[in-house]
């Protein structure tokens, strides 16, 4: 007698749960296993279909399931029932079965229905069943005729894809959102389960160790979902000590692993928000030169956020970078991106040029939605924000105002752990006339103090003039840059130069340089239109590029020191004069 469908394309979930029920034991899904007991219960559209991202736990709720029948307490029109696991790869095995996949499908539906009800069939990944109309077209009239029932698993995406556009596979089915656990529920789930772990491994995990599993996973592992990234990172930090025949994981055995995954120091992994809010003026002084009135805006915002001292339904910090192109907006964004969340790949960057026209603000929303969901901890900057359409603003207030906003699904997305940014240039006039102000030398210090702060309530009216008062009012905090003069161009200078330095060490050679250079690299590359781009080119030009054919033309003949000084001197409007930079290398060895 040939061997049936079902033995040879499903398991016996129920089986395997009675023969050791601890192992399903499901922890923090109570309510979605009730709904699932319920639903299938019915006499009618009872086929359940868990919607939730991957890695929620939407398995794991039928593998509690599978536990109460085991254990006779799924309730009596459950208790006596079969939970077959389908398998996708074998079905479409040309060696097993007849050969053909859409034919051992056939055979196997006919005898899940023969069971007459006492089997139910779960799908696990229900898409790849449902978007093959061939199996949809087998599927949609058994379960019509209530012949079969079906637990299937999906994702919302997919859901919206492979099901929802077929109303009829639609009307079979009911949907059980599973959503996210919280940080306190995954808690609670790997309490109950790090027991498992810690005899597999002979390991202990103490009530810390499986807090920072969750904090640490849900700050870099941002593309994952809790439970499962919290699990992986406590089982492979498990396997990691049980290897080095250790018996207590420790903060720094977590954070190894994190550091294998993630490639960011154990260092920074370790460092306690406290530490990282101490560090951070001066942190971003580091990287934004000239700026100390901003640094202290966004510094002191992101504090108090962080220290809890502001409603926490808000997001950590919104801000809005008002100053001219070079002035280091999108740098203190990413400066901020990089003290904070340790990576500057956190920060989320969008150009809101492109979306101008009122038919693009929904895949604006969508499109941050989604960046968000991967990277809840982040900086989301916002550039040109004032070439975006003014509906935009619209969807901004829900996070600004309720630190939420809604995908393409209709799902709120969390905008709590994130800090927004949005930079403009408007108020152009100003910036030319304060310019022309700048650059007149025979200023005095008080008149020109003066002269700053008319620019900046300047700046600030041209805000509420080009963006409604409801907005205007929501945004946390309005940073005016202020413009680059020759002395913070020197500054600056100075730390590009530095950290040339830094890649030139890389190559075997060092740069040596004194004031001479940065003065006549300050006198070149000032421009209070344009703050510190043509610096930028201008160290390319006068230093970056000679100093490359330095290295290439004399790298192994014993010279690693390039020494630079200028000759000649500026004139009155002949800002280069007559100054020649010159380029001499050095052995050390012969010195």
């Amino acid at each position: 007698m040939p061997e049936s469908f079902l033995n040879i394309f499903t398991t016996n979930l129920t089986a395997a749960a009675t023969a050791n029920p601890d192992n399903y034991l499901t922890i923090g899904r109570h309510q979605e296993i009730e709904q699932l007991v319920d639903n299938l219960s019915r006499k009618t559209k009872n086929n359940p279909l868990l919607i939730g991202e991957p890695g929620v736990g939407k398995t794991a709720i039928v593998d509690g399931l599978a536990r109460l029948i085991a254990l006779k307490k799924a309730g009596p029109k459950l208790n006596d029932k079969i939970i077959r696991v389908l398998q996708m790869a074998e079905l479409r095995n040309p060696t097993v079965g007849t050969g053909d996949a859409m034919a051992n499908f056939e055979q196997l539906i006919k005898e899940l229905a023969a069971s007459q009800g006492k089997i139910i069939l779960f799908v696990d990944e229900a898409h790849m069943i449902m978007s093959t109309g061939d199996y949809g077209d087998v599927l949609k009239p058994a379960m019509a005729r209530g012949e079969i029932q079906l637990i299937g698993c999906t994702t919302l995406r997919e859901y919206h894809r492979d099901i929802e556009e077929d109303g009829a596979l639609k009307r079979r089915f009911q949907v059980i959102d599973v959503p996210e656990p919280s940080a306190q529920e995954t808690e609670a789930i790997l309490t109950g389960i790090k027991g498992g772990y810690e005899r597999f491994h002979h390991v202990t995990y103490s009530d810390a160790i499986v807090k920072l599993c969750v904090q640490l996973s849900m700050r870099y592992i941002p593309t994952q979902f809790l439970p499962d990234k919290a699990i992986d990172l406590l089982d492979m930090s498990g396997a990691v000590v049980s290897s080095q025949q250790r018996q207590a994981v420790t903060a720094t055995d977590v954070a190894k692993v994190l550091e294998m995954m993630t490639h960011i120091p154990i260092t920074s992994i370790l460092m306690q928000d406290s530490e990282r809010l101490r560090q951070l003026p001066s942190n971003l002084r580091q990287r934004v030169i000239g700026q100390d009135e901003a640094i202290k805006s966004v510094t002191d915002t992101v504090v108090r956020a962080k220290v809890g001292i502001q409603d926490p339904r808000l997001p950590l910090g919104s801000f809005f970078f008002m100053g001219m192109t070079g002035t280091g907006k999108t740098e203190l964004a990413k400066a901020l991106t990089t003290a904070l969340f340790d990576n500057e790949q956190a920060m989320i960057r969008m150009d809101m040029s492109e979306f101008s026209l009122a038919k693009s603000v929904d895949r604006f929303q969508f499109q941050l939605t989604e960046k968000i969901k991967h990277q809840p901890y982040s900086v989301v900057t916002l550039d040109e924000f004032e070439k975006s359409n003014p509906l935009v603003q619209d969807r901004l207030l829900q996070v600004l105002g309720d630190g939420e906003l809604s995908d393409e699904y209709g799902q709120d997305v969390d905008f709590r752990n994130c800090i927004i940014i949005m930079t403009s240039n408007i108020g152009y006039e100003a910036v030319n006339d304060q310019a022309d102000f700048m650059s007149d030398e025979k200023a005095d210090k008080f008149t020109i103090q003066r002269q700053k702060k008319n620019f900046k309530t300047i700046i600030q009216d041209t805000l509420t003039t080009n963006f409604r008062p409801e907005f205007v009012n929501r945004i946390g905090k309005v940073v005016v840059f202020n413009m680059l003069d020759k002395a913070i161009i020197r500054k600056i200078a100075d730390k590009d130069l530095q950290e040339l330095n830094v890649w030139m060490k890389h190559t075997g050679f060092q740069l040596r340089y004194k004031d001479d250079l940065l003065n006549f690299l300050a006198d070149i590359g000032t421009d209070i239109k344009q703050g510190a781009r043509p610096l930028a080119r201008q160290i390319d030009q006068e230093v970056a590029t000679p100093v490359s054919y330095s290295i290439l033309s004399n790298k192994g003949k014993g010279f690693n020191v390039i020494r630079i000084h200028v000759s000649g001197h500026g004139e009155y409007g002949n800002i280069r004069g007559d100054r020649v930079v010159h380029f001499e290398l050095i052995n050390p060895r012969l010195q």
